[in-house]
C-alpha cells in the first residue's frame, strides 16, 4: 500500500556529516525510546550537579557568550560538575546514534550501503562500513541526536496530515 510506504518513510532522516563528505540515513526513536532517553538524560543531568548549579551554569554560559563573565567565575561553577556523569550522558547519546544510523552514501544519495557507528575505536572496520562514533564532530553529533529525538514528533504531525 502506498500510504504505508509514506508513513514508513516518515521514520527516516538524512544528514551530511564529516564536512559534507558523506550522507547518513538514520531512523527516529520511537516515542517510548525518546521518552526513555530524555528521562535518562534528565536523571544524569540531576546527578551532574545540583539544580541550582545547573541553572547557574546556563546563566554563566549566556554571560560567557556575551563576554560578560570572568574565567574565575567559569572555573568556580564548573568545579561543581561531576565529570563521570557527563561522560555517562555522552555515552548514552553515542548509543542512540549507534542504534539509529543505518545507511551511508558517498554519492549524494544515489546509492546507499549498510552503515553503523560503533562505541569503541578498536571495533571500527572501515572496510565493512563500521566507524567509531567518537570521530564525529560536535555539530554533526548534536544535529543527528536532534533528528533521532525530535523526529517522532515531526513524523506524527506529517502522518496526521496524510491520514
Amino acid at each position: 500500500m502506498e500510504v504505508l510506504n509514506k508513513i514508513a518513510n516518515n521514520s527516516k532522516w538524512t544528514q551530511l556529516i564529516f564536512n559534507d563528505q558523506i550522507i547518513v540515513r538514520g531512523r527516529i526513536l520511537s516515542p517510548s525510546e525518546a521518552e526513555g532517553a530524555a528521562l535518562s538524560a534528565a536523571l544524569v543531568a540531576a546527578a551532574v550537579a545540583p539544580k541550582k548549579d545547573l541553572q547557574n551554569m546556563q546563566n554563566l554560559q549566556n554571560k560567557f557568550e556575551k563576554e560578560e563573565t570572568t574565567v574565575d567565575e567559569f572555573v568556580e561553577i564548573m568545579g561543581k560538575v561531576n565529570p563521570a556523569k557527563l561522560l555517562e550522558l555522552s555515552k548514552s547519546n553515542d548509543q542512540i546514534l549507534c542504534s539509529c544510523i543505518q545507511q551511508v552514501s558517498d554519492n549524494n544519495g544515489k546509492t546507499w550501503e549498510q552503515f553503523k557507528f560503533c562505541m569503541k575505536e578498536t571495533d571500527q572496520k572501515p572496510n565493512e562500513n563500521i566507524i567509531w562514533v567518537g570521530l564525529l564532530n560536535k555539530i554533526d553529533k548534536e544535529s543527528m541526536l536532534d533528528h533521532c529525538m525530535q523526529g517522532h514528533l515531526k513524523a506524527r504531525e506529517r502522518i496526521m496530515v496524510m491520514v
